[in-house]
C-alpha cells in the first residue's frame, strides 16, 4: 500500500519548524517576522494530528530538499539527530542514523539489502509508489536503482510526475547519508515489510458490525463510498459485517439455541418478526433450529408485533444483530467468516 504525503507544503514546514530546538528555530521566526509566524500557527491550529508516517515523509522530503540546496545539515550530525529524535522519537531516530549492522532490528538492514530488494519489486509496485511521494523524495529513491530499471520505472509514470523526477535527477547534488537512510527506512517499512492486515483493524472492525445493523438502503450506499475510497479498506468492513441476509450462512445452528436462550424475549421477539417480513429465509433458519413446539409458540406471539413501518422494522433487526454480535464479542457463539468474493 502507498504511502500518500498528504500535508501540504506549508504544513510541512510548520510542522518542522515546530519541531526544532528553540535556538535552531529562533534565527527562522526572526525571518518570518509577526505575519509569517502568524501563518504557522493558523496551520498548525488546523492539524489535529500528524500520523508518524507522514511526519516520516514529511522530514524526508526536508532532508532531500536541504541537501541538494546546501549539501547537508547545517550545525552537523549532533544537530540532525536532535531534530530527528524531537519529532521521531529516541528509537526510530536511532534507526535512522545508526552504522551497525543489527540482526535484532528489521529497519537496520544495509544499503544495499533495501535497494536490492526494491530494484526486484514487480514495476507496477514502484511506480506507485513513487507516484505518491513528493518528486525529490521519489527521484531519490529510483536514484538508486540500475539504470535500465530507473527508465522503465520513468516510462511508466504519470508524463507531468515523470517530467518532474528528471527534472530532480539532474540536480547536481548526492543525497546525504540521513536522507538516504530515511527512504530505506520508508520503503523497508512500507513496500517491503507488506502491507498491514486491515480485517484485523478494530475500527474498521466495528465499522462493519455498525453497517451490518443499519437499514439495507443506507449499508448498501456506505459500502459504495467505501468502494470508491478504498477497495481493500471496504473489503475489511465488509468481512466484519453482520446483516439480516448473512444469518443462515454464518449462525452455526448450534449458536442459534444461545441466541434464543441468552437474548432477551422481547428483542428476539421483534426482531424474528421484522425478519420475517423483510429476510424471511433468515426467521426460517432461526426458527428451523428449535423446536418444532417452541417455533410454533413464536410464530403464534410474532403475529401479534405490530411493526407496520420499514423504520419500525430497521430498528428491530438492528437490535437483534446487535445482540447476536455482543455474544460473538463475548464468545458465547463463534460466527463463520465471512468470504468477501473478489471481482
Amino acid at each position: 500500500m502507498s504511502l500518500n504525503l498528504t500535508l501540504t507544503p506549508e504544513q510541512q514546514a510548520a510542522v518542522i519548524l515546530v519541531s526544532l530546538s528553540p535556538e535552531a528555530a529562533q534565527p527562522i521566526a526572526d525571518r518570518l517576522g509577526t505575519e509569517g509566524l502568524r501563518r504557522v500557527k493558523s496551520t498548525l491550529d488546523g492539524l489535529s494530528h500528524v500520523p508518524r508516517k507522514e511526519l516520516l515523509s514529511a522530514f524526508a522530503v526536508f532532508l532531500t530538499e536541504l541537501n541538494s540546496r546546501i549539501g547537508g545539515l547545517q550545525g552537523g550530525k549532533n544537530r540532525a539527530f536532535s531534530l530527528l529524535e524531537t519529532a521521531l522519537g529516541p528509537d526510530l531516530a536511532k534507526s535512522l542514523t545508526t552504522t551497525t549492522q543489527s540482526k535484532d532490528s528489521e529497519l537496520s538492514a544495509s544499503p544495499e539489502t533495501v535497494w536490492e530488494k526494491f530494484a526486484k519489486l514487480e514495476t507496477p509496485a514502484i511506480v506507485a509508489y513513487v507516484e505518491a511521494q513528493a518528486a525529490p523524495l521519489g527521484a531519490l529513491m529510483i536514484g538508486q536503482l540500475p539504470s535500465s530499471k530507473m527508465a522503465e520505472i520513468l516510462s511508466e509514470v504519470e508524463e507531468a510526475k515523470s517530467v518532474d523526477l528528471i527534472a530532480c535527477l539532474a540536480k547536481d547534488a548526492q543525497p546525504s547519508d540521513m536522507a538516504l537512510r530515511t527512504a530505506e527506512v520508508m520503503i523497508q517499512s512500507n513496500l517491503l515489510n507488506g502491507a498491514p492486515d486491515l480485517s484485523k483493524d478494530p475500527r474498521l472492525e466495528e465499522v462493519g458490525e455498525i453497517l451490518g445493523s443499519l437499514p439495507r438502503t443506507l449499508r448498501e450506499a456506505a459500502l459504495k463510498k467505501l468502494d470508491d475510497a478504498d477497495v481493500d479498506r471496504a473489503d475489511a468492513v465488509r468481512k466484519a459485517l453482520l446483516s439480516l441476509e448473512d444469518i443462515p450462512e454464518r449462525l452455526p445452528t448450534r449458536g442459534v439455541q444461545t441466541i434464543f436462550r441468552e437474548i432477551e424475549p422481547e428483542t428476539l421477539l421483534a426482531g424474528l418478526s421484522a425478519a420475517s417480513l423483510d429476510v424471511p429465509e433468515a426467521s426460517d433458519f432461526l426458527l428451523g433450529n428449535i423446536s418444532q413446539r417452541m417455533a410454533d409458540q413464536y410464530r403464534e406471539t410474532m403475529a401479534d408485533v405490530k411493526l407496520e413501518t420499514q423504520g419500525e422494522r430497521d430498528k428491530a433487526i438492528g437490535a437483534l444483530l446487535r445482540e447476536i454480535l455482543s455474544l460473538s464479542r463475548r464468545g458465547q457463539i463463534t460466527l463463520i467468516e465471512r468470504v468477501v468474493k473478489q471481482d
